[in-house]
């Protein structure tokens, strides 16, 4: 075994080992390779604009090397890196045999995400995620036939936050998640579809949850995430969380979707869901403009009026600030709905 390999097997024993992990850094810079650079700045915590440039930077042109045999089996630019370590690891649609080789790599052990989006014969991958090297995964990203794999079979890890990716109404999903004794773990449901919603498929959205509401009462969060859609169809998936979710899903404490890369979460309070926090953050590499995200944000606030809402929080992406027309915008559509009293971006109150 390579002093290399001799260090990432150490690494799989204790990942987060902040020592060990700057070993291995000055060992990789000894060697020329940049991931001892973006590991050391990690470890530093705090780092400058142009240290988290470079980091990126140095991510993105090396990313393939770093994953080493798992970049046989992963969508490469979808994984994430933290520090010089994998967080998130992304599966494309590896052929069967590519599974066996990857299973077990250290290189895993820092992984707190998996997604899985595409899969050629699914049963090759359950043995991968019944490694013990996955024990730290939290948050597990699958479609029907994965999940019908899976089964009843034990995973290496308890996963906290599932994702469900469907080309319909969930219906076959949440089916297989009625049986998944795996799954059971988890508090945070996210709802992946590639339908374009609109109100009736919304409607088919909910009657599917509700269908499988006892299979679902672990759940204290539940999310739409829509990739096509109409404002209508969003706003009315907001409106279903307000409908009696509370005697159905006694544990639900939030309700939301995500559409146009805003985050739109109904949050409960008593027996109701008064609370509207919009989130105009976006995913990472989102090419939508603030302005833009405004607009949309404004446009669905007022077709909530039926929900009663007395707060609404708007969040904004990290640095960013709203001009004046924008919070006018804002202001303008949650003044419309005639039941807010309170209306604050990030933590400043917005109504005069």
């Amino acid at each position: 075994m390579s002093q290399g390999d001799e260090l990432l097997a150490r690494l799989a024993e204790r990942p987060f080992d902040r020592a060990l992990r700057l070993v291995f850094a000055d060992w990789l810079l000894d060697q020329g390779d940049p991931r001892g650079e973006v590991i050391a700045l990690g470890a530093k915590g705090e780092l400058s604009l142009t240290q988290r440039r470079r980091v990126q930077r140095l991510t993105e042109q090396h990313a393939a090397a770093w994953l080493g045999p798992l970049v046989t089996v992963a969508d490469v630019s979808a994984c994430r890196w933290e520090g010089g370590f994998l967080e998130l690891f992304a599966v494309g649609a590896p052929p069967a045999p590519a599974w066996e080789a990857v299973a077990g790599d250290p290189r895993l052990a820092t992984v707190r995400a998996l997604q899985f989006s595409v899969l050629g014969e699914p049963r090759p991958a359950v043995a991968f995620l019944g490694h013990p090297v996955l024990r730290n995964v939290e948050s597990l990203q699958l479609g029907a036939e994965l999940l019908e794999a899976i089964g009843r079979q034990p995973l290496a890890f308890a996963p906290r936050r599932l994702a469900l990716l469907s080309w319909g109404t969930f219906d076959r999903e949440l089916r297989e998640l009625a049986v998944a004794q795996s799954m059971k773990s988890a508090s945070r449901l996210d709802l992946i579809t590639s339908e374009f919603i609109n109100r009736i498929v919304t409607t088919d959205v909910r009657t599917a949850v509700l269908g499988f509401r006892a299979a679902l009462q672990h759940f204290d969060e539940i999310e739409l995430v829509a990739r096509y859609g109409v404002t209508e169809g969003a706003a009315a998936w907001l409106e279903s969380g307000h409908e009696s979710r509370a005697a159905e899903l006694p544990r639900l404490t939030r309700w939301g979707t995500v559409f146009r890369d805003v985050r739109y979460t109904l949050t409960r309070v008593g027996q109701r869901f008064p609370r509207l926090e919009l989130d105009l953050s976006g995913p990472d590499g989102s090419s939508v403009g603030l302005d833009v995200k405004v607009g949309d944000a404004a446009s669905l606030l007022v077709l909530l009026k039926g929900l009663a809402l007395t707060c609404v929080v708007i969040r904004l992406p990290p640095g960013a600030r709203l001009k004046r027309q924008e919070r006018d915008v804002l202001r303008t559509a949650v003044r419309r709905l005639g039941t807010v009293s309170t209306f604050q971006i990030e933590d400043t109150p917005a109504l005069p």
